[in-house]
Parts: structure tokens; sequence; C-alpha cells
């Protein structure tokens, strides 16, 4: 008989994260950088790599959008690839996650100009 013993400190960041934006046009152009950063990440390997490369797609989309998500490292690329709860309404983006690694999507957020809130859903569950 074998005994197995693990101990873990995996838990949830319940993170809600309100980006604020003073025009609906901001807000639609961020959701179009996150869309599309998304799916370029997505369709790199990045299991078995575990992190992200700049591709020329990828380049393409930071060219793109007038250098908004220029400061975005190849360490934040790899925030695209988690699973994130986003909204939008209005002007205000709202992101539920369980991460903690958010770099990338508040850089991506923060050049648009917006105001940015984090909660942290243990403490303050409605926010």
């Amino acid at each position: 008989m074998k005994i197995w013993k693990s101990f873990s400190a995996e838990h949830s960041a319940k993170l809600r994260i309100v980006g604020t934006f003073k025009t609906t046009e901001d807000l639609e152009e961020t959701r179009q950088i996150i869309e599309e950063l998304t799916d370029e990440v997505m369709k790199q390997d990045v299991s078995t790599q575990l992190k992200a490369k700049y591709t020329d797609e990828i380049m393409n989309i930071i060219k793109t959008h007038n250098g908004y998500c220029h400061s975005l490292g190849e360490e934040d690329l790899m925030n695209f690839t988690h699973v994130h709860n986003i909204s939008y309404n209005d002007r205000t983006i709202e992101i539920n996650t369980d991460e903690l690694d958010i770099q990338g999507l508040l850089k991506v957020i923060l050049s648009k100009g917006a105001r940015i809130e984090i909660y942290s859903k243990h403490d303050f569950p409605n926010g």
C-alpha cells in the first residue's frame, strides 16, 4: 500500500475588474484588441511551451491599433489564454476571473484611458 500526501496552496483569486472608459468608442476598440489577441494567442501551442510568442499576426494587431498595446511583453500574452468572464456595457468592461496574472489585460484597458477598479470577490462579493 502506498500513502500519498500532498499539499497545495492553489486557490482561486476571484477577482472582479471594472474598467470605465470616457467613450463607447474606447470600449469598443478595447473589446476588439482583447478578442483579436485572445484569438491569435489561442492558436499557439502554449500548453507545451508554457509561453506565448510574438508572431507576425500579433505584431499586426499591435500595429493596427496604433500602438495601444505596445507595452505588452511576451509574458503578458499568456493572460489571453485564461478563461475570463468578460462583459461589455455602454462604457464599462467587467472581467470576472480566477487568475491573479492579469497584467496584460490591464495594460490593454489602461492604454485606452480607462479608470480601473479591482475587487476581491472573496472580500467584496457585490463589488
